[in-house]
């Protein structure tokens, strides 16, 4: 009993310190979203990996790099 009122005595005083982190929401949502991208993003990428292979990856790059040489080439000068 005697370890439950320390930790009612600590909560005590640490709720006023942490209480308006938490009552703003905001960064904890922003956080929570940019997590889930994050991990949405990462099954994404290691599932195309798997699927098309390192060297696969290799050509795609290399073909997405030729069309962007292509683009700035075909690009009117200013």
């Amino acid at each position: 009993m005697a370890d439950v009122l320390l930790t009612v005595h600590d909560l005590r005083h640490v709720v006023p310190t942490v209480a308006p982190v938490i009552q703003i929401g905001v960064p904890m949502l922003t956080m929570l979203i940019s997590n889930v991208v994050t991990a949405i993003v990462s099954v994404a990428i290691s599932w195309y990996i798997s699927k098309r292979g390192m060297a696969g990856v290799k050509i795609d790059l290399n073909n997405a790099k030729n069309e962007i040489a292509k683009l700035t080439g075909n690009a009117p000068a200013v």
